[in-house]
């Protein structure tokens, strides 16, 4: 969640034009893919609850999963929130943009390095039942 913070931070404070009047629809897409890959992580890490082994190493992980989820929630509340706001953006809602965008971009990429876990996770597992 701090590299969210971070990223956003320097993506507000560079402010490219398109930040400041961004079209409503894109706001509105920001939201409605963000929900889908809420819904995509739920499902997912659930899955990756049943499965995972636990231990301290495990748990800093699913630590920090369960952070990035909230950034994605985050995310979503915030674009849905500046659509109410009048353009151009200032710089506190450029980096809500920013922090809309960054944390759905975290989010899709945990989706697609998910199987990555789960076999990871089988195959510590496999190693050992074999020793």
């Amino acid at each position: 969640m701090f590299c969210v913070f971070v990223i956003a931070g320097f993506m507000a404070v560079s402010s490219p034009s398109f930040l400041r009047n961004p079209p409503n629809d894109l706001l509105e897409a920001l939201a409605g893919v963000g929900a889908t890959l809420f819904v995509s992580y739920s499902v997912g890490m659930s899955s990756l609850f049943q499965r995972i082994r636990r231990d301290g190493e495990t748990e800093t992980l699913l630590g920090v999963l369960v952070g990035l989820g909230l950034s994605g929630v985050i995310g979503v509340g915030l674009s849905l929130a500046l659509l109410d706001v009048s353009q151009p953006f200032g710089w506190l809602a450029r980096f809500a943009l920013c922090w809309a965008g960054g944390s759905l971009v975290g989010l899709a990429a945990f989706i697609a390095v998910l199987p990555l876990f789960a076999y990871e996770d089988a195959r510590a597992r496999h190693v050992n039942q074999d020793e």
